[in-house]
């Protein structure tokens, strides 16, 4: 009974960090939500397209025509090597969450991993601007991190999401079994309880 009190309190821990963990990732989605909405009511367009703008990042004018999030993914470079390569990492990534679902550390290390990801994102936007000539067709990469929130951050967020249910879920499964050990534990003392109550009547 010591080991099963043990084990309660230690998920009731365990669901009480998740619960906060939960709670920091959408404050960081919602954070994202907002950039976003900062991003549609950035500066009116230029008619002078010739517009010099801080660093290497990409000029106004590839987002200044865009109306809507829908527009901006239909003109991103899905079809160039290197974000063929982007997807694959977030696809493997999802895949190997899905095979270390019995390996708790693993998981925890993948989780940590991209969120330090997550973490790095504004500067890693800076090298691919700097660095864009050498890998894409052209500079994507806007001061507002709109374009890399889309192809890098959002798919972190959503392998995160995925591990998080399924922490979730694990942990559920948990507790369903320790309560059902603990109802069988007091069945078969109240039937020991019963037979012994049987046998001095007898």
């Amino acid at each position: 009974m010591a080991s099963e009190a043990q084990v309660v309190h230690e998920d009731s821990t365990w669901f009480s960090f998740l619960g906060k963990l939960h709670g920091s990732l959408f404050d960081l989605i919602e954070n994202f939500s907002k950039s976003l909405d900062d991003n549609s009511n950035a500066t009116p367009r230029h008619s002078n397209k010739n517009v010099k703008l801080q660093s290497n990042y990409v000029p106004d004018s590839f987002t200044a025509e865009i109306d809507n999030y829908w527009e901006f993914l239909k003109v991103l470079p899905w079809r160039e090597n290197w974000m063929v390569c982007l997807m694959m990492f977030h696809l493997t990534c999802l895949l190997l969450i899905i095979i270390s679902r019995k390996s708790a550390n693993l998981q925890y290390c993948i989780f940590f991993l991209l969120l330090c990801c997550v973490y790095f994102s504004e500067r890693l936007n800076e090298l691919a601007a700097d660095n864009h000539k050498r890998f894409a067709s052209e500079n994507f990469f806007d001061s507002s991190g709109l374009f890399i929130s889309t192809v890098f951050s959002i798919p972190i967020f959503f392998n995160c999401i995925v591990l998080i249910v399924m922490w979730l879920s694990s942990a559920a499964r948990t507790l369903i079994d320790v309560k059902q050990r603990q109802i069988r534990q007091q069945q078969q003392r109240q039937q020991n309880s019963d037979d012994k109550e049987t046998k001095k009547d007898k």
